[in-house]
């Protein structure tokens, strides 16, 4: 498969345009491999420095992943729940409003946009200005997609029925912004609907100049009935198109710098788009497991336990640094303490607190088909008790957490990570570890996993920062958006 030497696009963008091709019309399924770089070249008459810069451009769009070993893989699941609409109703919260669109029809713009429009309309938001611009395909022009699927040639009654789909979603949402401004709603609105003599094989939303969703189109093949008659045709789908989400700072600074062209911040939901497996931390991100008797209670029960005198260490309401010292003692003590340890998170557990929005973050984790393991420096009896009392054992496919009368195997150890990697059978670059400690992102980062730290008290975020930590939320209700 030579290249066109006509093409004046660079030959690592024109293979990596062949194969993105390949994998968004399913020619390479989900999880299939690619061939190798020596295998790329050949087929295509480049060096292998040329397909390896191939591959790190499909790479950067979230469309393969390197396994350690293994080779290069289409991702399992290139789409992830980004949520256009929240974004919407946040850019309708500023005075300005700005929308741009470029796409094939409009239709998802139009249903994510009702709600923050109704609720301009009942005054709820108060915008000053909004200003819509949509460009879309000119039907009137032949296209290359869609196209027959027996010959892949224009279609004249597709262009006539893809044109109704356009007319209904883009009037619609001209009527009712211009409606607003008619009622005095807002004091300006502008519309602009413009057509371009090409298809796009892409959609791109910009809000506010400052966030940017883009995807490509899959190109699949269904049939459509044409002049009362059922037609195979190659269209872009685009309710299956998976959408990145990019968006500057908030400075002014990297504003400008984002419109000169540097790469954007990747946010939240770009880096859940980025894994396949969620590691979350027990205590904290899921629930307080001592709610009902304090960490200092614990602490004190268990040094009772062991016979330790309360001068022979420094004195801690920590009960994992109690199973820490006892460790220091021996195998004896530490086999000793982390027994009555276990004993005592049990028995917590019938008096533990869930984390607001645990639940939820759970099930739409399943929901959407990640892989959650919780990672625990917690008993591993006393997570599944709780998650088998809050009827959340469904929505986890496994527990890597305490087993051993070891301490040193707790996290910053990555043992309990690389446990729950094994698991999962992924490479560690596809999981991401969720915790609310300093000792989970060093864990993570030991382990070669992204991070996420749930800064929950006053001064863990700045902690967490330091510790880089992928991305900080401080309320679990922020990741349980970004999957809705």
């Amino acid at each position: 498969m030579a290249l066109d030497p006509d093409d004046p696009r660079p030959p690592y963008q024109q293979v990596a345009n062949s194969l993105r091709a390949s994998i968004l019309t399913k020619k390479l399924g989900p999880g299939e491999k690619l061939p190798s770089g020596s295998e790329l070249a050949e087929r295509f008459g480049v060096a292998r420095m040329t397909a390896q810069q191939a591959i790190r451009v499909l790479k950067d769009e979230g469309l393969v992943v390197s396994r350690q070993g293994s080779g290069v893989f289409v991702r399992e699941r290139t789409q992830r729940p980004v949520d256009l609409r929240s974004h919407l109703e946040r850019a309708f919260e500023q005075p300005t409003v700005s929308v741009d669109f470029a796409g094939f029809s409009g239709e998802t713009l139009h249903g994510a946009m009702s709600e923050p429009l109704d609720k301009v309309r009942d005054g709820r938001l108060r915008p000053e200005s909004i200003t819509i611009r949509l460009l879309v395909p000119d039907p009137e022009q032949p296209w290359t997609l869609p196209a027959r699927v027996e010959d892949l040639a224009d279609s004249p009654a597709f262009r006539k029925r893809a044109a109704r789909i356009m007319e209904r979603h883009t009037l619609a949402i001209v009527d009712a912004v211009t409606e607003l401004s008619d009622l005095g709603l807002i004091p300006a609105a502008t519309v602009e609907l413009r057509t371009f003599p090409a298809v796009p094989l892409f959609k791109l939303y910009v809000l506010n100049e400052n966030e940017v969703f883009f995807g490509y189109y899959p190109v699949q093949e269904h049939t459509v009935t044409l002049d009362n008659q059922p037609t195979p045709i190659w269209d872009l789908m685009g309710k299956d198109t998976t959408l990145f989400h990019h968006a500057a700072d908030v400075d002014e600074e990297s504003l400008e710098l984002g419109r000169e062209g540097p790469t954007p911040v990747t946010d939240l939901a770009a880096l859940l788009a980025s894994v396949r497996c969620v590691l979350l931390d027990f205590d904290g991100p899921i629930c307080s497991i001592f709610a009902g008797m304090s960490d200092a209670v614990v602490a004190e029960r268990l040094r009772r336990h062991l016979g330790m005198a309360a001068d022979e260490f420094p004195h801690t309401d920590d009960p994992l640094q109690v199973f820490r010292n006892a460790g220091t003692r021996g195998p004896a003590l530490a086999e000793s303490a982390e027994r009555e340890l276990t004993r005592l998170e049990v028995e917590a557990v019938a008096t533990a607190e869930p984390t607001p929005y645990a639940p939820e973050v759970l099930k739409s984790l399943s929901y959407y088909d990640y892989s959650v393991v919780v990672v625990s420096n917690n008993s591993d009896a006393a997570v599944r008790a709780y998650l088998k009392a809050q009827e959340l054992a469904p929505f986890v496919s496994d527990v890597s957490a305490r087993t051993e009368p070891d301490p040193g195997l707790l996290k910053p150890h990555p043992y309990l990570l690389d446990r729950a990697i094994r698991h999962c059978q992924v490479h560690p670059d596809e999981c991401l570890m969720i915790g609310d400690s300093i000792s989970d992102i060093a864990a993570a980062t030991a382990a070669g996993t992204k991070s996420i730290g749930y800064a929950n008290k006053p001064g863990k975020s700045e902690q967490f920062a330091a510790a880089h930590a992928g991305q900080i939320i401080d309320d679990m209700s922020t990741l349980w958006r970004r999957l809705r």
